[in-house]
């Protein structure tokens, strides 16, 4: 386990992989992390806690979850794309941290076929192909702000 310290933070890191996970990529996602927290105005001293765990999951690339009212928990896997470059890891962690951001601001909540959305109510249950799935408005809304800080975050680091 490797945590951040600061308690204005309010951010945890977990591994639980095996492998996939080096010390060096381990800072890089705690660095995206950070960025992507500030860029969002994600104030966790507000919000609750982030729980940031690495994982080596085979189905998915990372995924948000609400674990209660004030609890949040991102999970990236290493395994699902053993070749990852960084701009792969930045869209995901961008993707699933404005997820977490659309919970807390905009009523996101999915469980069992049901997804509410901006006070709205949506059967998921039907949504059971790839296209019905990122067309939801909370997919494209994710999907744009994945794209946007990864034009950011790339042009960053060329000029730095």
């Amino acid at each position: 386990d490797f945590q951040i310290k600061e308690k204005t933070m309010r951010i945890k890191y977990e591994v639980k992989a095996t492998r996939g996970w080096s010390p060096a990529r381990r800072a890089v996602v705690k660095e995206m992390v950070e960025w992507c927290t500030i860029v969002y105005q994600m104030n966790w001293e507000i919000y609750g806690k982030l729980t940031i765990k690495l994982t080596d999951m085979q189905d998915v690339f990372g995924d948000a979850i609400k674990l209660d009212d004030d609890r949040y928990q991102v999970r990236l896997s290493a395994t699902h794309n053993s070749d990852w470059t960084t701009d792969s890891l930045i869209a995901t962690i961008a993707h699933e941290l404005r997820h977490v951001y659309q919970m807390i601001h905009f009523g996101f909540d999915s469980e069992e076929g049901t997804t509410h959305w901006k006070g709205d109510e949506y059967d998921t249950s039907t949504a059971t192909d790839w296209h019905g799935y990122v067309n939801t408005p909370w997919e494209k809304d994710a999907r744009y702000w994945e794209a946007q800080l990864t034009k950011i975050w790339t042009n960053m680091q060329k000029s730095s």
